[in-house]
């Protein structure tokens, strides 16, 4: 795989989706001092249940549409196109009656149904939308799409959460218009629609971007169960107050999950163009080792300075989380880290790999979580999504051994896992100065241990502002 190639789309995508965590960022003091935790523990609880509903109802038909339309030719993609555009249509009908149904019967902490369901055909079709444009190679739309719904978010919160204190409905409108924003911009500019004609729809192509979508849909909710099903067992069990704690939380470690994604977005696209020629192997390899680095070393500086902002809140009812932030970010990277591995056997068509350790994960995260929630709480969680996703991680490395003859050096991953623990440990004993100094020592060294690296993007930056 050629390395600039996949740095750029990296890059591309990374400003489009780092948009939006710059938002999780610039929100978080919002949430401390406007949201309570029971009201953020509600509506994260919603997200949570939307983000596992939408993979099922959908059947995930957005990695199918990826797939054929950047392995066909320009004149099959109308065909492919209007076919899931169609499927995509049916599927929200009979999901948002499903939903209805069941609300009718089952009762839902989500605050407002009506709205919960809105949002969850809205997101649905945003995202079949985003990866359209990905698809179909307007990668500037996605990030432009992406940037505009962040600010249109950030400035709905402010004005109905800070001004008008609507709370949770103020939370729910503020990220439907984020969502509206997208599909909306891509449609205008990308304008999927137009290919929806009667002649292009075709049974047999729905069919066959269902067969390679299903074992993909589990996997997705597997994922889901992972990282949201501890959301559903702390409501359950120790409510929703306790639930706002983790997921203020769990949003420092959202940061790496986001800059994983999009790493992995532009990795899947180039090892696909890049599969066939020689020493494919070894250039996976060596690019999986950097990605662990590069995320173990975010973690290893952002742990002070997270523990610097809690010193700051000290007095609010967020901050005895702070002790759960080093778990959620190991956990985070862990799971970067297996979705980059298990990329491969994306590449390969090998997704029913993926499938069974996906559910492998989630399988373990189920059991730990339940078993120990009783007894530790949160912690219970916290364990069941680490050894769920160091479990994925280690099938997935076994076995893409054997496909594709991957080899990584794991030593220096340990070490800076050592680091990392080490870091936390200190961080959660010391004040606000201490981890102040804590935060500019630990930029100071890896500036220096990177300053070939910070020179070169420094050069890379001036160039494209001086053009």
């Amino acid at each position: 795989m050629e390395k600039e190639n996949l740095i750029k789309k990296s890059g591309l995508y990374l400003i489009g989706n780092m948009s939006s965590k710059i938002l999780t960022v610039m929100l978080i003091p919002i949430y401390t001092y406007f949201i309570n935790t029971e009201t953020l523990g509600r509506y994260d609880y919603a997200l949570t249940l939307i983000n596992i509903i939408t993979p099922i109802a959908f059947v995930a038909i957005w990695e199918a549409i990826l797939k054929f339309l950047l392995s066909t030719s320009e004149e099959q993609h109308g065909k492919f196109i209007a076919s899931s555009v169609v499927f995509s249509f049916i599927a929200a009908i009979i999901m948002g009656i499903g939903v209805v149904i069941y609300f009718s019967f089952v009762e839902v902490d989500v605050g407002y149904e009506a709205m919960f369901i809105v949002v969850l055909v809205i997101q649905g079709f945003s995202q079949i939308w985003q990866y359209y444009a990905r698809a179909l190679k307007a990668n500037v739309i996605y990030v432009q799409s992406g940037i505009i719904a962040t600010i249109i978010n950030f400035l709905s919160i402010i004005l109905l959460i800070c001004i008008f204190k609507l709370e949770l409905i103020g939370l729910y409108i503020s990220y439907l218009l984020g969502q509206i924003s997208i599909l909306l911009i891509i449609e205008r500019k990308v304008k999927v629609l137009r290919y929806v004609k009667k002649n292009n729809v075709h049974l047999s192509i729905i069919k066959s971007m269902i067969i390679f979508s299903v074992p993909l849909v589990i996997n997705l909710v597997s994922l889901w169960l992972i990282s949201g099903f501890g959301k559903i067992m702390i409501v359950r069990y120790l409510g929703a107050t306790e639930n706002g704690l983790y997921s203020f939380a769990i949003k420092f470690s959202q940061i790496i999950m986001v800059f994983g994604s999009v790493v992995t977005m532009a990795l899947i696209e180039e090892a696909i163009s890049k599969k066939n020629e020689p020493g494919f192997p070894q250039k996976f390899s060596k690019t999986i080792e950097k990605l662990f680095e590069i995320f173990q070393m975010i973690g290893i500086v952002a742990i002070p300075i997270i523990f610097v902002f809690y010193e700051l809140v000290k007095y609010t009812d967020y901050y005895i989380s702070r002790y759960y932030v080093p778990i959620l970010i190991f956990y985070s990277i862990l799971m970067v880290m297996s979705t980059n591995v298990g990329s491969v056997f994306q590449v390969i068509g090998k997704t029913n790999i993926i499938f069974t350790t996906t559910v492998a994960g989630g399988f373990v995260t189920v059991v730990i979580s339940y078993a120990g929630i009783h007894a530790l709480g949160i912690y219970a969680v916290l364990a069941g999504q680490f050894f769920g996703a160091f479990i994925m991680i280690f099938l997935r490395y076994i076995v893409a051994k054997k496909y594709i003859a991957i080899h990584l050096n794991f030593k220096p991953v340990i070490f800076r896992m050592l680091i990392f623990i080490g870091l936390s440990i200190v961080c959660s004993k010391i004040d606000v100065l201490g981890s102040f100094f804590v935060s500019i020592s630990t930029i100071a060294i890896s500036a220096f241990a990177y300053r070939k690296l910070v020179a070169n993007m420094v050069v890379e930056v001036k160039k494209k502002l001086c053009k």
